[in-house]
């Protein structure tokens, strides 16, 4: 091998690295999609003009399965998820146990509670003081379970119409702080508009900035701050446009 084919290959070999530790850098960071497309093209490019156009399709390779393996979307839930469902809530009983009993019904009888949800979806059996309320989980490509988000069909009761509004969610521990929150209301929002909703009402605790982070950057215009009747405390009203 001569001098010039050795360089070459410790060229490929630190590239090489260069691009695996980039593509861990666009797995770990928040940064809007538009930017990070831009820098991948821009590795490709850069790749592309160096070295062969196998270099192309192992930086095209590496960044599809950076992309395919964020993809998320909101799922009816079903039977199909158990073991995730598991999952989310074991994260919940560690990390969150205030909010964990939300979720005990579906770890303790996990094909009754799936059932319990497609009744409320449907406006079935519903309990006193509920309202038809369909219910989504985000999940990614392996199926893992991030949050869960509830579209109430409408709001035609006190508690509703004051301090609860149309949509309450979760995301669950391990996976807050990282966008997941925004992205999640921004595809209920969508599934609000699929129901004939107009505009959702959310109402966050005056003092939950990330909930109301979450909110306004979904497009939420403030309108008050309030005082809670059933839970007595200063509460912040957004509406949002669905359509």
């Amino acid at each position: 091998m001569d001098e010039g084919q050795s360089l070459s290959k410790r060229g490929i070999h630190k590239l090489s690295l260069v691009s695996c530790r980039f593509d861990e850098y666009l797995c770990g960071v928040e940064i809007i999609d538009i930017v990070k497309n831009r820098l991948v093209l821009c590795l490709r490019e850069l790749l592309n003009a160096v070295f062969p156009v196998t270099w192309f399709i192992l930086v095209e390779t590496m960044y599809s399965r950076s992309v395919n393996k964020h993809h998320m979307e909101l799922v009816v839930p079903s039977q199909e998820f158990k073991s995730a469902f598991e999952r989310f809530y074991d994260d919940f009983a560690q990390n969150d146990v205030e909010n964990a009993e939300y979720y005990l019904e579906g770890k303790a009888d996990f094909p009754k509670y799936v059932q319990h949800l497609s009744d409320e979806a449907a406006g079935l059996n519903l309990r006193e003081g509920h309202v038809p309320c369909s219910h989504f989980w985000l999940i990614d490509n392996e199926k893992s379970i991030f949050g869960a988000i509830r579209v109430r069909h409408n709001i035609d009761n006190n508690f509703l119409a004051f301090e609860a509004g149309h949509i309450g969610y979760d995301i669950a521990p391990s996976h807050r702080g990282k966008g997941n929150g925004k992205l999640m209301l921004k595809l209920a929002i969508s599934k609000a508009a699929e129901l004939g909703i107009e505009r959702v009402l959310l109402i966050a605790d005056e003092d939950n900035f990330a909930s109301r982070g979450v909110i306004e950057a979904n497009g939420g215009k403030f309108e008050k701050i309030v005082i809670g009747q059933v839970f007595p405390h200063p509460l912040a009203r957004y509406w949002i446009n669905c359509k």
